[in-house]
């Protein structure tokens, strides 16, 4: 995807803390407003699992930029939620 492309690693981790933002305001929202409790339930644990996937992909994410730099820039490529994301500055490493 080209718009991943163009975001670096640093913008991807506070986008997913936004959104874990707005998943929690969500959840708030569904455990106030909506009245079974076995669709709460599931709505509130829906979000909850969003949530915790963004913070370990966001874990994941910082693990593979330091593998990257490490590794010489032979890999410049990370995922985030299946997406690749370009690890800035990798390339200007020598072998890269």
């Amino acid at each position: 995807m080209r718009l991943l492309a163009a975001i670096e690693p640093d913008q991807v981790k506070q986008a997913a803390v936004a959104v874990i933002v707005v998943l929690a305001v969500v959840a708030f929202l569904v455990m106030r407003f909506i009245q079974k409790l076995i669709l709460k339930l599931v709505m509130v644990a829906v979000l909850v699992g969003a949530g915790v996937y963004l913070y370990s992909q966001r874990s994941s994410l910082d693990d593979c930029q330091k593998q990257v730099r490490d590794s010489l820039g032979r890999e410049c490529v990370c995922t985030f939620a299946s997406f690749d994301i370009t690890v800035p500055g990798c390339d200007r490493v020598p072998g890269g």
